[in-house]
């Protein structure tokens, strides 16, 4: 009978297991070699603080220090609809979640900040925040602003210095088909915009009658908006006669070094089975021109390299990885200059992280698996990927199978660090229902999973559906879609399935090595 009881307990407890995970995480409290905790599981990894964002889907996570705090902007996903916002009793549409995550463990949510649409654009998917006292002409002092799309319409500007009360600004660009992730550069002040153009051209489903480029502003003064250029691929100008035209683009980061100066790392094509192009470009040379670029030859003088990838891999992200020591290279003494500019210094090298994202709609094993890369950049005008970043599909002797359910399993977001612990060392990269997973980068040859974490699947999370053979089924799984660090090494993630943000810290070994350099806290 006692024998009985403890089975009875043993079945309970494994029931409880599988509800919680989903498919994909079977069995997991037997998976050798993986942790389980309060919140979820992983190896060298643990959750710190959590919250619900009012069971929206979200989409990307972007932290921000303002004076003494430390707040989190989480943007979202369209919906199933209007959600209840408590601080308010209003029933509202998506758009951005606003949390002081100060003290991780409690964060307290300031403000919901719904989209200026309804639908099928009620979502802002992402917020980019600038200082005012990092800007370039440091007008601002004190302030703090915000750029979001707003669904596929628009690109607006907010000021978020109290971010429990954002004062809208303009909007940047209004009247569009097509949005996605802007990348602001504080340094320089200039911004980078994917839009719908009508003499533009992009291959893509996304946009289908249209091109797909990507809208370089002066945004130095963010009250003074200058508009530059468009932007985008050899083939895809106003003028070009190239075919056939390259895939649509999908973010294009603007960052400044300084070394490099201002460059654009642009990533063409989105998911896996796409047409993947990766550029690299010289912002001085674009404003160079005076006027905004129509041509291929005008695209060419501008830019310093690009890499044509294989059509498994369309690519969703291009972060630069740049003046990295490489430890292994010590003795090296430094080599011929090549043909062309580049580095010549085996011992600090140039890099860029790269990733593809998992757009698989029938299960998360079927088709090619979307990874990260890394590409080497000692020669910028000749890229080369020379290692990737993966994730077993089967983890645990097996019993952690992400091919289990019909979830998206495989890369997607890259965390744009620009802070120690993690700048141009760890990397965070959300793997959908793979959760998060921590990259040692250190010597970029040889990337090392070295941390990852699926947090539980919460009661607001929104099943994920395929169907295979005409038939329809439905699992409830995790779905981690971006990640982003600190400058005190926590890591935030966001969950597309409504899920909520998670809030984590390395543990064990792999903490030991984040701060390495830096004293833990």
């Amino acid at each position: 009978m006692r024998m009985c009881s403890k089975k009875l307990v043993l079945l309970f407890f494994v029931t409880i297991i599988v509800w919680l995970f989903g498919s994909a995480a079977l069995a997991v409290a037997q998976v050798e070699g993986i942790e389980t905790h309060d919140g979820g599981v992983g190896v060298d990894m643990k959750l710190v603080g959590s919250n619900d964002l009012q069971g929206r889907p979200a989409y990307m996570p972007h932290v921000q220090k303002q004076g003494n705090r430390y707040i989190l902007y989480a943007s979202e996903h369209v919906g199933t609809g209007t959600y209840l916002n408590p601080l308010t009793g209003k029933m509202e549409y998506d758009g951005t979640s606003i949390i002081d995550v100060t003290d991780p463990s409690h964060p307290i949510y300031l403000k919901h900040l719904p989209s200026l649409y309804g639908p099928p654009n009620n979502e802002r998917r992402q917020a980019r925040i600038c200082a005012g006292d990092d800007l370039p002409e440091k007008k601002y002092p004190g302030k703090y602003f915000m750029v979001g799309s707003e669904g596929q319409v628009s690109h607006t500007l907010w000021d978020v210095t109290d971010p429990a009360n954002p004062i809208f600004i303009s909007k940047l660009i209004d009247n569009l088909t097509y949005t996605h992730k802007e990348s602001w550069d504080c340094t320089s002040g200039y911004i980078a915009m994917p839009q719908s153009s009508p003499s533009w051209k992009s291959s893509g489903a996304g946009c289908t009658g249209h091109g797909c480029d990507v809208a370089i502003f002066d945004l130095r003064d963010p009250y003074k908006p200058k508009y530059i250029t468009d932007w985008g691929l050899v083939g895809q100008t106003p003028k070009s006669t190239v075919t056939p035209v390259p895939a649509m683009v999908h973010e294009t980061v603007i960052y400044t070094d300084p070394v490099y100066g201002t460059r654009l790392y642009g990533a063409y094509g989105v998911g896996v089975s796409g047409d993947g192009w990766l550029q690299v470009a010289d912002l001085t040379k674009i404003l160079a021109l005076g006027h905004p670029v129509t041509t291929d030859d005008e695209i060419r003088a501008a830019q310093i390299g690009v890499e044509k990838m294989s059509y498994e891999f369309g690519m969703h992200s291009l972060w630069p990885w740049l003046h990295i020591p490489m430890a292994d290279f010590a003795q090296n003494v430094p080599a011929a200059a090549g043909p062309v500019p580049g580095n010549t210094n085996p011992r600090v090298q140039d890099f860029a992280l790269a990733s593809t994202e998992g757009t698989n709609k029938e299960g998360g094993c079927d088709g090619w698996r979307a990874m990260g890369f890394v590409v080497d950049l000692n020669y910028p005008s000749e890229p080369q990927v020379v290692a990737n970043m993966d994730v077993p599909a089967l983890q645990g002797k097996g019993q952690l199978d992400f091919c289990a359910n019909d979830a998206r399993f495989g890369a997607h977001g890259i965390s744009e660090d620009l802070y120690l612990p993690f700048k141009n060392r760890f990397n965070a990269i959300a793997w959908f229902s793979g959760g998060v997973h921590v990259f040692d980068l250190r010597n970029p040859f040889h990337p090392k999973d070295v941390a990852w974490f699926i947090p539980n699947v919460n009661r607001n999370a929104q099943p994920s559906c395929a169907t295979r053979n005409g038939v329809k089924s439905c699992h409830t799984v995790v779905g981690t879609n971006n990640a982003a660090t600190d400058d005190r090494g926590y890591v935030y993630i966001v969950n597309r399935w409504g899920g909520g943000a998670h809030i984590l810290e390395l543990t064990g070994k792999a903490r030991e090595q984040l701060f390495a350099i830096t004293p833990a806290r």
